[in-house]
This record gives C-alpha cells, sequence and structure tokens, in this order.
C-alpha cells in the first residue's frame, strides 16, 4: 500500500526523525519531532483531551474522547495525544 501523499501544511512540515543508536552505537529509538508537532500535543493535553474520560464519570466520556480524538487527529495525521 502506497502512503498517501502529504498536503497544506504537513508537506511543508518536517517529518519526524527516528535515532535508533547514538553515537557510541548505543540502542536509543528515539524520535525526533519538528516544534510544531508539539505545540500541537501541547494544545491538546492543555485542553484535556488525553485523559478526559478518566476526569468525567459521566457515561460515554470514552466515546466523547475518541470522537475529540478523531477530529483532533483529521488535519493533523501522524499526531498522538499523549498520556501526561
Amino acid at each position: 500500500m502506497e502512503p498517501r501523499p502529504r498536503s497544506g501544511a504537513a508537506r511543508r512540515a518536517p517529518l519526524p526523525v527516528l535515532h535508533t543508536h547514538d553515537r557510541y552505537g548505543h540502542r536509543i529509538d528515539e524520535v525526533e519531532f519538528h516544534p510544531y508537532w508539539h505545540s500541537l500535543m501541547d494544545v491538546a493535553v492543555r485542553h484535556g483531551l488525553h485523559g478526559a474520560p478518566w476526569a468525567d464519570e459521566r457515561p460515554g466520556a470514552h466515546v466523547a474522547r475518541a470522537a475529540k480524538v478523531f477530529v483532533w487527529g483529521r488535519p493533523t495525521p501522524g499526531t498522538c495525544v499523549r498520556s501526561p
């Protein structure tokens, strides 16, 4: 399956870079992201997207979070909402 071409701002932003080893040959498995990606994740965390269903005990809290994550990820494919 061919990867989908990036468009808009995603095309202009550098792709994340995987660093598997440090300069001494030790395994590090580190991903270097452009600051753009970090700012997107910070906005999501500031608005509580990462832990909303666990802070809200009402029925459907997980469904609401799933919908928000779906909408959040549409314009920014590859953005993963992290836990604090």
